[in-house]
């Protein structure tokens, strides 16, 4: 079980001073509206000097900069031993703007958990993505291609090259089935499904009322189809320099460029994003680590079901049933494995940005990650 530490540490009450004057100059308007209740001066106007001390007797100065103190402590405590500290549970500022006397912080902390890998990290990843860019340009060409077709009218039902305007009139087992019906739609034809349907269609004339039954599985399917009028579908050559030029683009190797610095830039993304998703996953299933402090399980929890239960109204019954929990201790237990997931997350983000010299926030582990990985087959 993970045990707290404690620190004593002298502070300067010159830079205490500095920090809550900043805090005041950022929060004081808040502040004061949420806890003063004194008198204001002509306007509205508010005393600020004399509001400020009231909040700060109200709420005394341990609360009020418990944060500026508690990382003033912290960063003292985490230069001297090299180690992160992960939560406080007890501060105390002594003997603050008192003549004569030195200026005494004293905190109770937890250290992050040590985590280790037994073995070096294996950069070895599958790519989870399509990477060749030949390939999604030319799927990317044949979209502009579908997206500029136009349209001629014709008097024949020819092809699956073209779209026809149509009722379908669908029954299943003798009962009428509007999911499957449709009135003056346009459809392609090689939209069309199912097979019985399309080959129908395309044996019938303009004008003619077409009726079929067929099985599928155990149900008996009854359409009947007309078509009203028929269009052949004109596309453009994917060679042809004014589909590009359609698109807004001065041609195609203008389009290209601008298709392939986008795709680098998607590319980037995801390889990223796998990157971080794969390793850091790697790190947390292969490392070995400290117990997490059961206070900052509870803490964190307690945090989740807090706002879950915001979420709800405030109303505790009601947050338990929308995720189908029926008492507060399931309603706990349900967030305790997401708390226990975050927190090892984070135990590996510190790892890696140790171990690889980076800034320890998801993005810059993942940058880092993509430098180094090995794509392989």
């Amino acid at each position: 079980m993970a045990t707290p530490f404690h620190a004593n540490v002298a502070l300067k009450e010159r830079d205490l001073k500095e920090k809550f004057d900043d805090h005041w100059l950022q929060n004081g308007e808040m502040l004061c509206q949420k806890y003063y209740k004194g008198k204001k001066g002509p306007g509205g106007s508010l005393n600020t000097p004399k509001a400020r001390k009231v909040v700060e007797n109200t709420l005394g100065v341990n609360r009020l900069y418990s944060d500026i103190i508690a990382d003033m402590i912290g960063t003292a405590v985490e230069k001297e031993t090299g180690k992160r500290i992960m939560f406080v549970t007890d501060l105390l500022l002594n003997d603050f703007d008192t003549p004569d006397k030195p200026t005494v912080g004293i905190m109770q902390y937890y250290y992050w958990p040590k985590l280790t890998m037994p073995e070096p990290l294996n950069f070895e990843l599958k790519s989870s993505g399509d990477r060749d860019f030949e390939k999604a340009f030319t799927a990317r060409c044949e979209q502009l291609r579908q997206s500029y077709k136009t349209f001629t009218t014709t008097d024949i039902i020819k092809s699956e090259n073209q779209r026809l305007s149509m009722d379908i009139l669908t029954a299943i087992n003798g009962k009428p089935s509007e999911e499957h019906t449709k009135r003056s739609v346009w459809v392609e034809v090689e939209d069309l499904h199912p097979p019985e349907v399309k080959d129908a269609v395309l044996a019938s004339k303009i004008g003619e009322l077409v009726e079929l039954s067929f099985m599928d599985g155990e149900d008996e399917i009854n359409v009947h189809v007309k078509v009203y009028a028929a269009n052949d579908i004109v596309r453009m050559d994917l060679d042809d320099e004014d589909l590009y030029i359609s698109a807004g683009n001065e041609s195609k190797a203008d389009f290209r460029a601008k298709f392939q610095n986008q795709f680098e830039k998607q590319k980037e993304v995801s390889e990223q994003g796998q990157c971080y998703s794969d390793l850091t996953m790697k790190i947390m299933t292969t490392s070995d680590m400290e117990n997490i402090p059961n206070a900052w399980l509870t803490s964190n929890i307690d945090r989740f079901v807090d706002r879950h239960v915001d979420s709800q109204g405030g109303n505790l019954q009601k947050a338990m049933e929308v995720v189908g929990v029926q008492t507060e201790d399931a309603l706990r237990k349900m967030f305790e494995g997401q708390v226990y997931k975050e927190t090892v997350q984070q135990m590996a983000n510190m790892w890696y940005a140790d171990e690889f010299d980076c800034l320890a926030d998801n993005q810059s582990i993942a940058a880092d990650m993509r430098s180094r990985v090995i794509w392989v087959d």
